[in-house]
């Protein structure tokens, strides 16, 4: 019996590990409709390298990646999660205000590159490479230099 039970938890590990971080190349049709819709509205001119999405063990995210080297990701539901533009700068209507205000008072001479956002976060990143934390208030919690 201790056989069988080590054998079955041997056989979910290998099951769950090989569904797991399963990237698969995908086209723009196959996106979600907001994430299409986004991708028109704020990257229309950007010609796309690699759209895939990830399917992990219960969720499931989407990545498209352009040929200038910018990158957005976005969640099952087609809403944009992370935005890189190493080469240019983050569309400020995507920027929230609070968080646009901020930097452009405290460190007017750059822009954002990227930005993150989750339920209780949002992460930005500066030109001059100073990456602020902000609360799902937009309070600063943290600065990194």
């Amino acid at each position: 019996m201790k056989r069988l039970m080590t054998f079955a938890l041997i056989c979910f590990t290998a099951a769950v590990t090989a569904c797991a971080g399963d990237d698969k190349p995908i086209t723009f049709s196959e996106l979600p409709a907001e994430a299409q819709a986004f991708i028109k509205k704020y990257f229309d001119s950007s010609t796309i390298a690699l759209a895939k999405m990830d399917t992990d063990f219960l969720d499931r995210d989407y990545e498209v990646i352009f040929t200038t080297g910018d990158k957005v990701e976005f969640d099952a539901k087609g809403q944009w999660t992370e935005l890189k533009c190493t080469f240019s700068k983050v569309p400020d209507e995507c920027i929230p205000a609070e968080i646009g205000a901020y930097v452009a008072k405290s460190y007017p001479d750059t822009k954002i590159i990227e930005i993150e956002r989750d339920a209780k976060k949002t992460e930005v990143k500066i030109s001059s490479g100073i990456e602020i934390e902000f609360d799902k208030n937009y309070n600063v919690i943290d600065i990194d230099n």
